[in-house]
């Protein structure tokens, strides 16, 4: 039973005692699950985004994201809305510009050389209203450290990459409470760690990671000390298998084909479609490569970590190269059961762990009394076959219906608006492929 937005009771119809001038619905034959959370996005970049991307997100069952770098204040302003009833969204979580060292690896971003530009590049987060922090590839030991700290002094959480200057087990003791991509984690289990961060490390040209040979030098056992000391301190993982698998998959040619082809690109902004096929193909060949030999090893990762209790989130980084808002998150669920999760840890990889992992279980992440009223009714049953999330018969977002024909409306507002958009500032950049995101 559902009322003012909340979970009042959780029990068998023949239980229920139905309050008068109640909606009741038929859910016979049906699977509630709770609301999705896609905990790695990129929404709040351009201006143009929000209003595309986010009924994308509610119309897939995505009733939270986690932001990872853009425009506090147009987060702010959004989720406004979205709390006063005049947009239709998720709840967002959002940290503001990424912070990295000299040189940044994308513009755009909050440089960071000395642990005093760290500590008060914490606190105008903190005084901007971000919700956590997010930290880069470049940014030195010292630098790192002090927004670690300052970070824990404003009770903000920590999150991003791994930075080059620091290893995997490192950033996991010193506090970072989530890695991102499982970058760093492919170096941290390899024999020759030492070489491919300092390869990493230089400064110009930008270094892809030698995908084979870190394959050719990966340690099971390096993997499972790993995966032990990030269980023990809970830092949590988001693969993006999605992103990665796009990466691999990459057109060098026939780009702009390939988008016009795909039923899903008019819920894209004009700038990131544009983005997508306008990429020069040296700005990725090289990093495909590297996926295309990476992606088997991130996978076996993943199985290593969840072995191990790492906690893993899903996550897609939308919208990357081919990884589309609200869609992709289900593909990622698909990676991770195929990656050897069971259907109810990729479900709580998207519900559960990341309620827990961002402060929010209290309120959010299950299906419980008192709890808002996020949740999703399917056709079938994920707990049987994963792409049953795909079923959408409804959404209830904080209490509010949201049936198929709701739904629909809800993304043809999206796609609207992405029109409405065209012909916009091109985003090519900021948004490139690889490990930039």
């Amino acid at each position: 039973m559902v009322s003012g937005g909340r979970v009042r009771e959780v029990a068998s119809a023949a239980d229920l005692v139905q309050p008068e001038a109640s909606r009741l619905v038929d859910g016979r034959g049906k699977f509630l699950i709770p609301g999705l959370w896609d905990s790695h996005v990129h929404a709040f970049c351009s201006g143009d985004w929000p209003d595309a991307m986010l009924p994308a997100f509610v119309a897939h069952g995505i009733v939270g994201v986690r932001d990872m770098h853009g425009d506090v204040a147009l987060a702010r302003g959004a989720r406004a809305e979205i709390d006063r009833g005049t947009r239709v969204g998720p709840r967002l979580l959002a940290p503001g510009l990424l912070m990295d060292g000299a040189p940044p690896f994308l513009p755009g971003t909050t440089v960071v050389t000395t642990p005093e530009e760290g500590r008060l590049a914490v606190r105008r987060r903190a005084q901007e209203g971000a919700d956590f922090v997010k930290v880069y590839s470049r940014l030195g030991r010292a630098a790192y450290k002090a927004i670690l700290d300052e970070a824990r002094e404003a009770g903000l959480a920590v999150a991003g990459h791994v930075p080059l200057a620091v290893s995997a087990l490192d950033a996991s003791v010193m506090g970072q409470a989530t890695f991102e991509h499982l970058m760093g984690l492919e170096i941290a289990a390899s024999t020759a760690e030492d070489y491919h961060r300092r390869q990493q490390m230089a400064e110009a040209p930008r270094v892809p990671l030698d995908g084979p040979n870190v394959v050719a030098t990966f340690s099971e056992r390096k993997a499972s000390a790993l995966g032990e000391t990030l269980a023990r301190n809970r830092t949590a993982q988001v693969p993006t298998l999605v992103a990665w698998r796009a990466l691999a998959a990459h057109p060098l040619e026939g780009a702009r084909e390939v988008v016009a082809a795909d039923p899903r690109s008019p819920s894209l902004p004009w700038s990131v479609r544009h983005t997508w096929t306008v990429t020069p193909p040296e700005r990725i060949a090289p990093s495909a490569a590297s996926a295309r030999a990476l992606v088997p090893l991130y996978e076996r990762l993943v199985f290593e970590l969840r072995r191990s209790g790492v906690p893993i989130l899903a996550g897609t980084d939308t919208p990357n190269p081919f990884v589309f808002p609200g869609s992709s998150l289900h593909d990622e669920l698909e990676l991770l059961v195929n990656a050897g999760l069971t259907e109810m840890e990729a479900l709580q990889a998207a519900t559960a762990h990341p309620a827990r992992q961002f402060g929010l279980s209290s309120s959010h992440g299950t299906i419980e009394a008192g709890k808002v009223a996020d949740m999703v009714l399917l056709g079938g049953n994920p707990l049987e076959d994963i792409r049953c999330t795909r079923l959408i018969d409804a959404v209830v977002l904080g209490g509010t219906w949201l049936d198929r024909a709701a739904l629909s409306a809800v993304a043809e507002g999206g796609r609207a608006a992405a029109r409405r958009a065209a012909g916009g500032p091109a985003w090519s950049e900021i948004l490139i492929a690889g490990r930039g995101r």
